[in-house]
This record gives C-alpha cells, structure tokens and sequence, in this order.
C-alpha cells in the first residue's frame, strides 16, 4: 500500500514515498500524538505507520526529543552566540550548558543556558573577541520559544496540511 511517486526533495537528499512524507509531516506536527492517533488521522495502519517512524528514527530523518521550559528549571539566562571564521572554534557541542550548535565552515553558532549571569561569566564563551557575537536573553523575559519546520515540511515535502 506504499506508493512510491518520485520524491519531491531535492537532488541528493533522501528518496521518500507519499506514505513516508504524510508520515514525517504529521511526526513533525503533532509530536505528543501517538502511533494509534497518527494512524487514524492519516489513514495508514499501525503497523506501517510504527514501520516508517523506526525507518526515519534510525535514517537519523528525524530525532526523538523533548524540550524544558527553561524558566520553570530555574534558568534565568539564555545565549545565542555566532562566530565567524575558519578557525574560530569557540562553539563546543559538547558543552553542558550548549543545547543547540550548529557547526560549519565558516559559521559556528551555539545556544547555551545557564542558571544566572555568574555562571556564565565563568565559562570561556562570555569572553569576547573580533569574530564573535553574543546575544543575552533574559529567560524570565521570553515570552516565546518558536521551533516550527511546518512551513518548510509542507513545501519541500509536498503534502497538504490535515
């Protein structure tokens, strides 16, 4: 019952079937949402819908996570910081307090949280040099936290939104 139309995705990228790309659309979408509830939504038996989510979990197509509120844990200090160059490596992935780095040859970007302004004066990135910029975000002052790859799905995907 998987139709394999060509995939809409650029060249290079992974092939999806129809099936594959409605599914990857609703995983996005409706996260909480559990195998049954996708099923039904969408139209696809359990079983294929549980086979295609292991496929993209193991593909690295998506990645299973969840998100804290930062304020309710007692983080009061968020940093955005974006460094320039070859050789800046001044974003660790690996840092403990870094929960988003994007790494790549010219660009290096990291979001870190921390617990207050001290404990951020004491780690190497609240040093600042030529090739850096830092952002603060005070946590009790955000009033949002947008994550949405919908718009971008639905046009590289080509499905329709349900």
């Amino acid at each position: 019952d998987v139709e394999h139309s060509p995939s809409v995705l650029p060249s290079g990228s992974i092939v999806l079937s129809r099936n594959e790309r409605k599914l990857l659309y609703a995983f996005v979408k409706y996260p909480a949402y559990s195998i049954t509830e996708i099923s039904k939504l969408i139209g696809i038996s359990k079983p294929t819908v549980s086979t295609i989510r292991s496929k993209l979990l193991s593909k690295g197509v998506i990645i299973s996570t969840a998100v804290p509120d930062l304020k309710r844990l007692g983080a009061s200090l968020a940093i955005f910081r974006r460094c320039f160059g070859k050789n800046s490596s001044v974003v660790d992935p690996f840092d403990q307090n870094c929960v988003v780095s994007m790494l790549g040859p010219q660009n290096q970007i990291g979001f870190y949280v921390y617990k207050d302004y001290e404990d951020f004066k004491s780690t190497d990135i609240s040093e600042t040099n030529d090739n850096c910029q830092v952002q603060a975000l005070v946590c009790n002052k955000i009033s949002n936290l947008k994550i949405d790859f919908l718009p971008f799905l639905r046009d590289v995907l080509a499905v329709d939104d349900f």
